[in-house]
C-alpha cells in the first residue's frame, strides 16, 4: 500500500497572500506624519509594539474608528492568482497543510482571511497576538518574548523559533517536503533551515530574491528555489508533486 504523500505550505502574510503591507499601507495613509517622525527606530522591538498600539489609538484621535480601520483591511486585495492557489490547495486538502507566520498579528490576518473566505484552508497561524480593548481599539502583545532573539529576523517575531516550537507539536518528519512562500529579508532565517528537496518561493522584487540573487545569498540555501511574481508559477511547481 503506497503511503499518502504530505506537505506543509507555509506561507508569510503580508506583500505574499496579500499584495501590500497591511499595516504600514494603512499607516502611510491615514497617519503619515506620525510614521515619518518614528521611522528610523521602529525595528527596535522595544518601540514596535508600543508604535503599533499608538497608530491605533491616533485614528481613534482622528475619528477612524475600528470599523473603518476593518473595511480598510477588508478591502485590501490578494496578490496575483493568490486565490487559484488556496483553490489548488483546497482541491488537495488531504495532502497540504498550510499555515501562516507572520509578524503581524492574529485580528488583521483573521479579517483579511475571512473577507476573502480563505480561513477554512489555512490550518493554523503563527503571528502576534491582539484584542480590541474596553475603547474598541486594536491592542497588539507579542506572541512570545523569546521569538525576539534573533539577529537575522526582526525584533517582533523570529520565525525559525516561532516555526520550530510548531514542529514540536507537528512532526516536521510527518512531511516529505516543506514549502515556504514568502517576500521579506526576514524570511531568509527559517528559509535557511528548509532542508534539501524542500522548496522555496520568494516573491520577484522583493527584499528576500534580491538578497539570494542579487547579494549571492542564495548558496546558503539547501532546498529548491524558485522566484515567483503571481501565485500561477507556484502552482505549476506543485503540480510536480506525487498525491
Amino acid at each position: 500500500m503506497d503511503i499518502q504523500k504530505k506537505y506543509l505550505i507555509i506561507f508569510d502574510f503580508d506583500q505574499t497572500i496579500i499584495d501590500k503591507d497591511s499595516e504600514f499601507s494603512l499607516i502611510e495613509l491615514y497617519t503619515p506624519d506620525f510614521y515619518k517622525e518614528h521611522e528610523s527606530e521602529l525595528y527596535k522591538c522595544e518601540n514596535w509594539i508600543s508604535f503599533n498600539n499608538e497608530i491605533y489609538r491616533k485614528m481613534k484621535e482622528k475619528g477612524y474608528n475600528w470599523e473603518f480601520i476593518k473595511k480598510y483591511f477588508e478591502n485590501l486585495k490578494l496578490s496575483s492568482k493568490m486565490d487559484l492557489l488556496f483553490k489548488f490547495i483546497s482541491e488537495h486538502k488531504n495532502n497540504i497543510d498550510s499555515i501562516i507566520c507572520t509578524g503581524n498579528n492574529n485580528i488583521v490576518v483573521n479579517t483579511v482571511l475571512k473577507k476573502h473566505n480563505l480561513d477554512k484552508i489555512i490550518t493554523y497561524i503563527i503571528s502576534n497576538k491582539s484584542i480590541l480593548d474596553e475603547e474598541n481599539i486594536l491592542k497588539i502583545s507579542l506572541l512570545n518574548e523569546k521569538y525576539q532573539h534573533c539577529k537575522e529576523c526582526f525584533p517582533f517575531l523570529c520565525k525559525q523559533l516561532a516555526i520550530e516550537d510548531f514542529f514540536e507539536k507537528n512532526k516536521r518528519e510527518k512531511y516529505n517536503k516543506i514549502i515556504f512562500v514568502c517576500d521579506g529579508g526576514n524570511d531568509i532565517c527559517f528559509s535557511k533551515h528548509l532542508n534539501k528537496g524542500d522548496l522555496l518561493f520568494p516573491r520577484i522584487g522583493f527584499t528576500l530574491c534580491h538578497l539570494l540573487f542579487d547579494e549571492n545569498k542564495k548558496d546558503i540555501i539547501k532546498a529548491d528555489i524558485y522566484p515567483w511574481e503571481n501565485a500561477e508559477q507556484i502552482i505549476d511547481v506543485l503540480k510536480q508533486l506525487e498525491f
